[in-house]
């Protein structure tokens, strides 16, 4: 019987924590959707510690070229060439960050992965597929206000 409390407990502890995880989630892309960032072009302007952690997570190297550039339009991954191009990415305050990139194959797919660092480490980090691709940061705004996005 005390067994089935402590199991219970522990389901309870799960579901309360994956729903924190999803509370915090919204909260962070609300935080960005009503931020000034700071734009930027350049693919060395990612952090490494944030291309590191989309590796762990995702278990795909983000390796992306600069807007414009060529890259591997393929579903094929070749090991040394870029998955994607980068549209832009942004800092803004409190940490948070965001990157946008496109990737090509059967289907073109728009990207935008959204993360908070603290203490130099990358504590959040989601990704979201949207629906069109968007041409600035008040476009890319009004996809995830709309939930233009899977």
């Amino acid at each position: 019987m005390f067994l089935k409390y402590i199991l219970a407990l522990a389901f309870l502890g799960c579901i309360n924590s994956r729903t924190t995880q999803r509370i915090e989630d919204k909260e962070l892309l609300q935080e960005i959707i009503e931020s000034q960032p700071k734009l930027n072009f350049s693919v060395n302007k990612i952090p490494k510690k944030v291309k590191a952690k989309f590796k762990e997570k995702f278990n795909v190297p983000l390796n992306l070229s600069n807007p414009g550039s060529d890259y591997n339009k393929t579903d094929v991954v070749y090991k040394n060439e870029p998955i994607g191009m980068l549209l832009f990415s942004g800092k803004a305050a409190n940490n948070l960050g965001f990157i946008l990139f496109e990737v090509k194959g059967v289907t073109s797919q728009c990207y935008f992965t959204y993360y908070r660092i603290k203490r130099n480490n990358v504590m959040q980090m989601e990704s979201l597929i949207l629906k069109k691709q968007p041409g600035s940061f008040e476009d890319l705004k009004q996809l995830i206000i709309n939930k233009e996005f899977l």
